[in-house]
């Protein structure tokens, strides 16, 4: 029996999953060699009526419609934009601290990263702080650069996906100047 089943379920990118799809039918036909000939039949009969119930229900229905969805986070911009720039704020004056303030955030570092010695850490975060920008805008070349890590290059980014108007407001208003000028 041909695998129709795999064909009317969504495909996956996994390919383990795929090609358990596709030895699913022969692992089936294993099975039912040795059963009893009414219930290869029964299960033949259901099979057979489940697909054309399926292809039934699909033209009723008609193509699925696909209404964008808004992401959670453009959610909470729209619903409470204030609550979404002070988290902001708080993160960015993280930044500034990391950025300035090395025994501070060595001694915080090294009581979480038990077994790790100060000069590793100094070390390291010598290292981050090269790489750290005041505002951390999402560039679209580093996102690109993470769909190629999740074996998604061809994934094509969301008009929308990027958006950096939080920080244009918290630039806009003083605020990083403000804070590296302490």
């Amino acid at each position: 029996m041909p695998n129709t089943d795999a064909k009317i379920t969504p495909s996956t990118a996994d390919p383990a999953q795929q090609r358990v799809m596709m030895l699913m039918p022969l692992m089936f036909t294993f099975m039912f060699l040795w059963a009893p000939s009414g219930l290869v039949i029964y299960w033949f009969a259901s099979n057979l009526w489940a697909i054309g119930q399926q292809y039934f229900t699909n033209w009723m229905i008609g193509p699925a419609v696909l209404s964008p969805a808004r992401p959670p986070a453009e959610r909470k911009l729209k619903n409470d934009r204030a609550a979404v720039i002070r988290f902001m704020q708080a993160y960015l004056e993280t930044l500034h601290f990391f950025q300035t303030n090395k025994p501070g955030t060595a001694r915080i570092l090294s009581k979480y990263m038990r077994g790790v010695s100060e000069e590793h850490i100094s070390l390291w975060c010598d290292d981050l702080r090269a790489t750290l920008k005041p505002i951390p805008y999402i560039d679209e070349e580093a996102l690109r650069s993470e769909l190629e890590m999740m074996n998604a290059p061809s994934q094509q980014i969301p008009p929308g996906y990027v958006n950096n108007s939080i920080l244009d407001e918290i630039k806009k208003s003083g605020f990083v100047e403000k804070l590296y000028r302490q």
